[in-house]
C-alpha cells in the first residue's frame, strides 16, 4: 500500500485475533503508529488492510464511524452474497465483492464493515492471497457442522468442569466429557510437556489461584474421585506398567509340570534357607551346606523363571516391557503377574520350583577348589529374616547357627579377596518406608551394616561373578556391567581429609567419583567391586535383564549352543536398560514423596515455632555464591541443600530445624540450628 495516509485518518488493521479500526499517527521504516482504544500501537504496514480517507474532528466522529460499520456488518447477508458468487469458481478482491454488494454506492465505512464480516466469516470464504475464495457448498456445510459440534464440546467441557468444581462427574459422561477427562489425566501428569497441552489450558487460564495449572487439575481430579489423594504420578509419567489376563497359565504349569518331572539336578531334599526382608513377596535366592567328606559344599540357589516363560510370549512381552519390578512405599508392582510369583517362582517354603545352582566345593579353610552351575530342582525348607539370620551368627543355640556361621565365613573370605583385588567397601544408608495410614508413616535407615545383609549381598556378587566367568570361559555373548576406575572431580572444592573424618562425608566423596557402570558386550573389570568381569543374574523374578541372561546360561547348559546371539542380547538389555533408570528414579521420588508427608505429619504434631522439629545432619559439600551447601540428614539417609555459615566444614555433625514443606512440590525446608555445631 503507498502511505499517503494523513495523520489522524481511520485505518482497517489486522490485528492477531481481529480487524480494528483505528487512527493513523506516523511510519518508521516498516512499522505504523496508530491509536487504538485510547493507547499507542505498533504495526507492520502489510498489516494496513484499508485506508479510509476519513479523518475525524473528534472522539465522538471517531466512536461514530465505528459504530455505523458495525450497524453495517450485522446487516449484511453473507449467505445471499456467497450464493451469489459460489458458481463462479474464481476468488475476489475485496472491493470487487464490495461493489457487488453495494453496487456504485458503497463508501469508507461500506469496504471497511465487508473487510470486517468477511474477517469474521468462519463459512462462507476462504482468505488467500488477498482474495476472497467462496467455499463449496458441501464444504459450508461440513464447516458448520464441525461448528456447531465445537459450540457443544466447549459446552460438554465448561458443564464437566463446573460439576468437578462441585466435587462430582456428570452422572453420564460424552463421549467427549469422556475424552477431555483423559486429557485432564495426561496434563496432571505430564504438566506442559503434555503434547495436548492447549487443549486444556484455555479452560482454566483465567482462574484466580496460587495453584499451577497442573495442581489445580491434579486437585479437581482427586475431588472428583478419578485420582488417588496419593496417586503416583511419577510412575504414569514412565507409562505405567503392563498387566495380562490369566490365558498363559496353562501354558506355564504345563512346562512347570514337566520340569519338575525332568532330570535336572533334584536339591528337593537339601536343607535350603531363603534371607529376606519381612515383607518380601518375590524370593529369588536361596542357600545350602552340606559336609562331605571334609569339605564343604556350598550352593547358592537361584529361581528359574526363565525356563518357564517362553521367548516372545505374551508373559514375556510383559516383563520385557516392565523391565523391572517397581518398589514403592505405598506399594510394590512386581515384573511379573502375581499368579506367576506366587505359583511358579518364588522360592516359598515346601513349593518344588526349577532353579539354576551354584555349587562350590572349599576346604575346611573356605578356599574353594572346584564350583560347577547347574539347573535344578529346589524347595526351600526354612524362610527367616536379616534379623533372625544375624541372631542366628551369634546364638550357637540357634538351629540355624551352622548354616549362618558357614556362610558368613565364606563370604567373608570372598570379601577379603575382593578387597585385596581393590574393592570399595561403601556403608551407604538406604531409607525404608512403611505407609500404615496416611497419618501414620514409618520412616527409617535400614543398617547396611547388619552381617546378615552383608553376607547375602557377597554371596550374591560371588554368584553374579562366577556366571561372568563362565560366559567368558564358554564364549557366550553376554552383556556385562564395566565400572572404571575413578577419576578426581576437577575444581571440587572437596577436601578428602576434612571428609575422611566422618564416614558417611567419606562415602559421599567416593560415590561420587566413581564413574557410573556401563553395559558392555566385554568382559570388562568392575572397578568398586575388584572383579575383572561381572554380570547381573541373581533377580530373575524382579529384573528382565538378569532372566535373559539367565536363559542364555541354562540354554548353553542343556544344548550345548547359543539362544541369543549377541544383536539380540544388546537389543533386549539395551532396550530394557533405559526403563530400569526411570524406574530407580520413580522409585527415589516417590520415598522422597512419603517422606514430605511424613515431615508434614510431624509439623501438624508440633506444638509451637519453638518446639518444631530438630533432626541431625553431615555436612558433604560446602556452597559458593552460587549453590547451597549439601548435607544428609542421617535419621533418613537422605541428601538436602541448605544454606549453612562459613565455619561449618565438610564432616561436621550439624542440627537442623524443619520449617516447612510443600508436598507438590516434593520439598521440605530447613534452618541451620546455631548451638548445636559441633
Amino acid at each position: 500500500m503507498e502511505f499517503d495516509i494523513a495523520i489522524g485518518e481511520i485505518i482497517l488493521v489486522k490485528l492477531a485475533k481481529e480487524l480494528a479500526l483505528c487512527q493513523f499517527e506516523r511510519t518508521q521504516d516498516n512499522q505504523v503508529f496508530c491509536l487504538y482504544k485510547q493507547k499507542p500501537l505498533r504495526v507492520r504496514k502489510s498489516n494496513i488492510v484499508i485506508a479510509t480517507k476519513f479523518i475525524p474532528k473528534s472522539d465522538y466522529e471517531f466512536q461514530t464511524f465505528k459504530n455505523n460499520c458495525q450497524n453495517l456488518v450485522e446487516k449484511i447477508d453473507i449467505e445471499s452474497l456467497w450464493q451469489i458468487l459460489e458458481n463462479q469458481n474464481k476468488p475476489f478482491t475485496l472491493h470487487e465483492i464490495t461493489d457487488l454488494y453495494f453496487s456504485e454506492k458503497y463508501d469508507a465505512k461500506s469496504i471497511a464493515s465487508m473487510a470486517m464480516l468477511l474477517d469474521q466469516d468462519k463459512y462462507y470464504f476462504t482468505y488467500s492471497n488477498d482474495k476472497y475464495l467462496p467455499n463449496r457448498a458441501s464444504d459450508v456445510q461440513k464447516i458448520k457442522d464441525f461448528h456447531l459440534k465445537s459450540i457443544k464440546d466447549k459446552e460438554d467441557i465448561i458443564s464437566l468442569v463446573t460439576k468437578m468444581d462441585k466435587n462430582v462427574l456428570p452422572e453420564k459422561l460424552t463421549p467427549y466429557q469422556q475424552e477431555f477427562l483423559t486429557h485432564l489425566k495426561k496434563y496432571a501428569i505430564y504438566g506442559d510437556d503434555y503434547k495436548h497441552k492447549n487443549i486444556i489450558k484455555p479452560f482454566f487460564l483465567n482462574r484466580k489461584s496460587d495453584k499451577s495449572i497442573q495442581h489445580t487439575i491434579f486437585d479437581l481430579l482427586v475431588n472428583s474421585n478419578c485420582f488417588n489423594k496419593h496417586e503416583p504420578i511419577e510412575l504414569h509419567q514412565i507409562g505405567g506398567v503392563k498387566s495380562l489376563d490369566t490365558s498363559w497359565i496353562s501354558e506355564v504349569n504345563s512346562k512347570n509340570s514337566i520340569l519338575l518331572n525332568s532330570d535336572r539336578l533334584d536339591l528337593t531334599n537339601a536343607d535350603i534357607i531363603t534371607i529376606d526382608d519381612e515383607t518380601t513377596s518375590e524370593r529369588d535366592d536361596a542357600f545350602s551346606l552340606k559336609n562331605i567328606d571334609g569339605k564343604l559344599e556350598f550352593a547358592i540357589h537361584i529361581a528359574d523363571p526363565s525356563t518357564l516363560i517362553a521367548p516372545d510370549s505374551e508373559l514375556d512381552k510383559s516383563a520385557r516391557y516392565n523391565s523391572s519390578s517397581i518398589y514403592l512405599p505405598e506399594k510394590t508392582v512386581p515384573m511379573l503377574p502375581d499368579y506367576f510369583i506366587n505359583q511358579f517362582g518364588s522360592l516359598d517354603p515346601y513349593k518344588n520350583r526349577p532353579g539354576l545352582s551354584l555349587l562350590i566345593t572349599t576346604n575346611l579353610n573356605y578356599e574353594i577348589e572346584g564350583w560347577k552351575i547347574e539347573p535344578s530342582l529346589i524347595s526351600t525348607k526354612r524362610s527367616i529374616t536379616y534379623e533372625e539370620a544375624s541372631i542366628a551368627l551369634r546364638d550357637k543355640e540357634n538351629t540355624n547357627h551352622k548354616i549362618i556361621t558357614h556362610l558368613w565365613n565364606f563370604s567373608n573370605k570372598q570379601m577379603c579377596l575382593r578387597k585385596q583385588n581393590g574393592a570399595m567397601n561403601f556403608q551407604t544408608q538406604e531409607m525404608s518406608i512403611k505407609i500404615n495410614s496416611e497419618s501414620d508413616i514409618e520412616v527409617k535407615v535400614l543398617d547396611s551394616r547388619l552381617d546378615s545383609r552383608i553376607m547375602v549381598s557377597e554371596l550374591m556378587i560371588f554368584f553374579n561373578s562366577s556366571v561372568a566367568r563362565f560366559f567368558t570361559q564358554n564364549n557366550i555373548p553376554a552383556i556385562y556391567r564395566h565400572q572404571p576406575p575413578p577419576y578426581i572431580l576437577e575444581n571440587s572444592g572437596f577436601d578428602f581429609n576434612l571428609a575422611s573424618k566422618n564416614e558417611i562425608s567419606k562415602n559421599h566423596y567416593l560415590v561420587r567419583n566413581l564413574p557410573k557402570t556401563k553395559l558392555t558386550e566385554e568382559p570388562l573389570p568392575h572397578y568398586s567391586l575388584g572383579l575383572q568381569s561381572y554380570v547381573q543374574i541373581t533377580s530373575p523374578l524382579r529384573r528382565y535383564s538378569d532372566m535373559v541372561l539367565q536363559r542364555q546360561i541354562i540354554h548353553f547348559i542343556c544344548n550345548g549352543d547359543i539362544l541369543y546371539p549377541m544383536e539380540d542380547l544388546k537389543t533386549l538389555a539395551y532396550g530394557t536398560y533405559s526403563r530400569t533408570k526411570d524406574i530407580k528414579s520413580v522409585e527415589r521420588k516417590r520415598q522422597r514423596y512419603w517422606l514430605i508427608k511424613y515431615f508434614e505429619n510431624t509439623l501438624k504434631n508440633t506444638i509451637s515455632y519453638q518446639h518444631r522439629p530438630c533432626y541431625s545432619a553431615i555436612v558433604l559439600e560446602k556452597g559458593d555464591s552460587r549453590t547451597k551447601s549439601l548435607v544428609q540428614i542421617t535419621q533418613f539417609g537422605v541428601k538436602q541443600r541448605i544454606n549453612l555459615p562459613s565455619y561449618c566444614q565438610i564432616g561436621d555433625k550439624i542440627s537442623l530445624n524443619l520449617l516447612d514443606v510443600d508436598t507438590w512440590h516434593r520439598t521440605a525446608r530447613f534452618a541451620f540450628k546455631k548451638e548445636n555445631v559441633n
